[in-house]
Order: C-alpha cells, then structure tokens, then sequence
C-alpha cells in the first residue's frame, strides 16, 4: 500500500516536476496549485528544501491552511461509507454506477442533504475494464487519515509569491491561521472566496478563476 504522508506524495511531485515538467516538457517557469491534500503537497514541496523546487515560480493553494486540519468527523464518516459500497455490484457504466453510488451515500443524513458534497464524491469515479472503481486508492487515504489532518514542521520558508484561496464559509482555512503562515510563506496574499465552501472550485468557479488569473497575469 503506498505511503501518503505529505513528504512522500511533495517527492513524487517533484519527480513529476523535474521529469516531466521540465525534462520531457522543457517548461521552465512553473506555478503550482494545489486543493486541500494537495495544497499542503504543494506546500510540503516547497518548504522540504532550503532554496525551494527549481523551476516553480509561485504556488498557489486552494482552501487549505499549513496546520492541523478541523476536525472532520462528517469526512471520515463519508470515507467509511464509501469502503462499505461493494464495487462489483454496481452498474457496469458510469452512469449507471453513480446512480446506484448515491443512492448508497444517501443513507448517510449528513451526505442525504448536501448534494453538492455527494456529486463531489461521485466525480471521482472511473469506468475501467467493464467495470465502475474509485479513481483514487481510498485504502491509503483511510490509512494514513490522521498524517493527511496533519501538516509537517518544517524549519525553512519559501520566499516566493504564494496565493491562499479561503472559502467564505470553509473552516479550513481562515484568518486564524494566518500567523501559521506567515510563518512559512513571506510572500503570501488571501484571498477569501464569497458563497464558497472548502471545495471552492465547485461551489464559486468564476471568482475562483478570476483570483487565480489577476494573481498569475499580475
């Protein structure tokens, strides 16, 4: 089972970095972005070493803070229900797999009321060989849940312009932590993303993509 603390998956980024990115691809100015898990990767990956990665310009982190996440029973729970779906019963195609998926989700009051956070959910789905699976390794994630809530220490900082999207009504990110990130990031902005929550992509992709073209145009 693969590791998925958040120094292993920050140095399988940048073997993604370096190998392809800037070998294969000849790319040599680089923004990386991240949401949650992976904006603290993209943090992990800039703070790990003294000069930072090669190559990436700016990073830009998308509802996630450098600290311990909130605490997320309701996650948890969805995560445990997700691992009780037995995959082989399902419908054969997509569609019909995510129909029959919710309709499981739905058995979960806290998953039954929010469609948004379901439909979330059921875009990480795949088709595959006759056959409807999780795209991610939800066995990993359940295993290394508590290094995932976590954030490493880390004694370095990362002196170029980093972007913070926050969610209006997100909790995982908020002017509480900014202190902590002040801490790591000496060039930072915030960003808050009104009528967001955490997955602010979803909930508010036009002013999601507006502060993410004036910070990288700008």
């Amino acid at each position: 089972m693969p590791n998925m603390t958040y120094i292993d998956m920050a140095n399988d980024l940048e073997n993604f970095v370096n190998e392809i990115v800037i070998n294969r691809d000849q790319v040599d100015h680089i923004t990386l972005m991240g949401h949650s898990m992976g904006g603290k990767t993209v943090m992990s990956l800039a703070l790990k070493n003294v000069i930072g990665p090669v190559n990436v310009d700016q990073i830009i982190v998308a509802d996630i803070s450098p600290s311990v996440s909130p605490s997320l029973i309701n996650i948890k729970s969805y995560l445990e229900k997700m691992k009780t779906i037995d995959m082989n019963l399902v419908g054969s195609n997509l569609i019909q797999g995510r129909k029959e998926i919710d309709k499981i989700l739905c058995e979960l009051p806290s998953l039954k009321k929010d469609v948004n956070q379901r439909q979330f959910i059921l875009t990480r789905l795949k088709e595959e060989n006759g056959r409807v699976k999780w795209n991610f390794n939800l066995d990993s994630i359940m295993t290394h849940y508590q290094d995932i809530m976590n954030f490493p220490e880390f004694d370095n900082q990362y002196h170029n312009p980093t972007l913070f999207l926050g969610g209006e009504r997100s909790e995982y990110i908020t002017e509480k932590d900014l202190p902590t990130i002040e801490k790591y990031f000496t060039d930072y902005k915030f960003v808050k993303i009104p009528k967001a929550g955490h997955v602010i992509h979803f909930d508010n992709p036009t002013e999601t993509l507006k502060a993410i073209k004036n910070f990288i145009c700008f």
